[in-house]
């Protein structure tokens, strides 16, 4: 049965508003390529990229179960990254894609044969991880899958193998065109949660009510909770509003006002950005364009991260 996502009333097959509260029904995109189904109005597949068509204007129901982890297509463009607080400025991006859930405790543990997190959940996101754990577990994931690490350390890659006292640390690097794992830039991060290219004006990553997307301060009950289980983004993309902060690459600093294509942060600092809020935040600290900051080594049941991979292919 098809029924309006807004209030639960059932909803006619030929019916484009619900006919008990008047919402306009959610559009259904199919993809002819790889013939998955999601909500929403979509040019291209967030999962292969392949361009799409709406084929109907009702939304089917499922039974609410954390997702798997699939890495979304976010076709790149042009867009104006921040507001008048942060100080609005043009960016251009590439393509890359996204992680649709948080790094659950599950995949970590798997990876990574040891647990961090504090408040235990198979499914519910990883924390108390440092921006060198991110870091580390991306390249474990990626070897492990076969694919060609983001970052080396002088010229390890396996770096769960050295201790961060190594020499070679100083000499730390990402390949940004290999198909492995790494953590989002600030840009790509911001983007990604406005709904990439079609940039809704979206006060949370996917709504303006933080009860729809978000797990923070007033509704969290003082805890983390399983990936996907709130209303994803344009891009299908869960949780990047709440439940715990993200670690990005960058260094931090204030933005530039020039123009810039794919930007990585300050060459030098102290603190990486983390970004989205969490669990204990209010809702400002929630928003798509507050910007938070840590040091590399800290760590916290507020904060974990997200993958993102430059492209899927072999490079």
């Amino acid at each position: 049965m098809k029924v309006c996502l807004n209030c639960g009333s059932p909803i006619g097959p030929t019916d484009t508003h619900c006919p008990n509260c008047n919402k306009f029904l959610v559009s259904t995109t199919k993809c002819p390529k790889c013939n998955i189904q999601f909500s929403g109005e979509f040019k291209y597949c967030p999962k292969c990229g392949s361009p799409c068509q709406i084929t109907q204007a009702v939304a089917e129901v499922t039974k609410k179960t954390s997702p798997e982890m699939e890495m979304m297509f976010v076709k790149g463009g042009e867009f104006t990254m921040g507001n008048d607080f942060y100080g609005a400025h043009t960016v251009v991006l590439d393509d890359f894609y996204m992680a649709n859930i948080q790094v659950t405790q599950s995949l970590y543990k798997k990876i990574m044969g040891r647990s961090t997190s504090l408040m235990k959940g198979e499914n519910k996101p990883v924390e108390s991880i440092t921006w060198h754990d991110a870091i580390i577990f991306c390249n474990s994931l990626s070897l492990k899958e076969g694919k060609k690490p983001a970052y080396k350390a002088g010229s390890i890659v396996d770096l769960d193998k050295i201790t961060l006292d190594n020499f070679a640390w100083s000499n730390f690097t990402c390949d940004w065109n290999a198909n492995g794992y790494r953590l989002p830039t600030e840009a790509e991060w911001e983007y990604a949660a406005r709904g990439g290219e079609r940039l809704l004006p979206f006060r949370y990553s996917g709504s303006n009510d933080i009860n729809e997307v978000a797990w923070y301060g007033e509704n969290s009950d003082i805890t983390t909770h399983e990936v996907g289980m709130k209303k994803p983004n344009a891009l299908g993309i869960y949780d990047m509003s709440g439940n715990v902060e993200e670690w990005c690459w960058d260094l931090f600093e204030d933005y530039r006002s020039a123009a810039q294509k794919n930007p990585r942060g300050a060459e030098t600092g102290n603190l990486h950005v983390k970004r989205g809020g969490c669990w204990l935040d209010d809702p400002a600290q929630c928003g798509v364009f507050y910007r938070g900051s840590a040091s590399e080594q800290a760590k916290g049941s507020t904060l974990g991260f997200r993958l993102v991979c430059s492209n899927m292919h072999e490079s």
